[in-house]
């Protein structure tokens, strides 16, 4: 039998894995490229879930970025570099998951 929570456990640890990457934080492209390929993963894997992977996977980061923000302060560099950071991932990771698992469907109805 297929563990369900499976997929969602796997979104979350691959959200707390982007800040571990060097140099993740300070390119967006690095920040693209992995939501994105992420997304698209999890989009082929599951494909039920569609465009909901984005949020799963930008879920960790989106709350250790609120913490951090909220204990240090910075709102200024929170809202100058963190939040156009932040939405390039969420749109990257909810495109990939959405396209590709509309090519999954397509795939398995054909």
């Amino acid at each position: 039998m297929r563990n369900p929570k499976l997929p969602y456990i796997i979104a979350i640890i691959v959200g707390l894995l982007s800040p571990a990457i060097p140099d993740m934080g300070i390119y967006p492209i690095p920040i693209a490229i992995y939501f994105f390929i992420s997304g698209s993963l999890m989009g082929l894997l599951s494909p039920k879930e569609s465009w909901r992977w984005g949020i799963w996977l930008c879920g960790p980061i989106l709350v250790l970025t609120g913490l951090s923000v909220l204990f240090a302060g910075n709102i200024d560099m929170f809202l100058k570099k963190d939040i156009p950071l932040l939405l390039l991932a969420f749109l990257l990771a909810c495109l990939g998951a959405f396209i590709f698992s509309r090519i999954r469907n397509r795939q398995t109805k054909g």
